[in-house]
């Protein structure tokens, strides 16, 4: 190395990124185009691979109760892949609702518990949410539905089991908001909401955790950080801790009921 040389070459491009210059703003347009052209090319197969994907995934049969179980615990969550393929994620950085003293819950859903606008149930329709969360529109993971049936029969016996659970809210008799989960020890995977009604599904979430910081649970586990969650206080922890503080809630003596 000659006395000259830099001890840190730097790539091409960094050396872009420090000027700033027209070439660095090319290159984003072209990955920018780049991305676009992707997304484009898979909406345009979707019709046609995503029915074929779902017939082999049906055939080969989703993960049992007990698999699924085992992912939570190991800190993993189900997600979906392009064209409807299932898999598992471990985010690097997690999101979680505080559910001890730093528990908040937003003025309008607080508001309408006080008052008994909804009436709030527990595993009484747990098939109904369950349905619900998994066709009412919006009710996706990045624009992919993973609520596929085969992943609901998983749900059902989950719930067979005393691990799955749905939180039901109710006006005049009619189901107008839900949230479903998976207690396993003192945490909580808050897996959907949906509503039907303005605020019904707040109304759903602000009840859960008053009833998991009842029942002395230490986790619950959002996945991402959602406009609706955001208003609990949802924050993103990095992996690390999250797995950290998965194991103690896991080791919790604490039922759902």
């Amino acid at each position: 190395m000659s006395p000259s040389a830099d001890p840190h070459p730097r790539s091409p491009l960094a050396a872009l990124r420090r000027r700033g210059g027209v070439p660095l703003t090319v290159a984003r347009g072209v990955k920018r185009g780049a991305v676009a052209t992707q997304r484009h090319a898979e909406e345009l197969a979707d019709p046609v691979l995503r029915p074929v994907i779902a017939t082999v995934a049906r055939l080969r049969g989703g993960p049992t109760a007990e698999e699924f179980l085992d992912h939570l615990r190991a800190g993993r969550h189900i997600t979906c892949h392009r064209w409807g393929r299932l898999g598992w994620t471990a985010p690097r950085r997690r999101a979680v609702i505080p559910i001890d003293d730093r528990r908040h819950v937003p003025r309008t859903p607080a508001r309408l518990l006080r008052q008994g606008r909804f009436e709030v149930t527990t595993d009484k329709a747990f098939a109904d949410v369950l349905h619900h969360c998994a066709t009412v529109q919006g009710r996706t993971t990045c624009g992919r539905p993973w609520l596929v049936p085969q992943v609901r029969e998983v749900y059902m016996t989950l719930h067979e089991t005393g691990h799955a659970h749905s939180i039901e809210v109710w006006r005049d008799g009619e189901l107008v908001g839900g949230e479903l989960g998976v207690a396993i020890g003192g945490f909580y995977s808050g897996d959907s909401v949906f509503f039907l009604e303005s605020n019904a599904g707040k109304v759903a979430l602000a009840w859960l955790t008053g009833h998991l910081q009842e029942r002395g649970f230490v986790l619950l586990d959002t996945l991402m950080v959602t406009p609706m969650s955001r208003q609990f206080g949802a924050y993103r922890v990095p992996r690390a801790e999250y797995r950290a503080r998965l194991r103690e809630a896991l080791a919790a003596d604490v039922t759902f009921s």
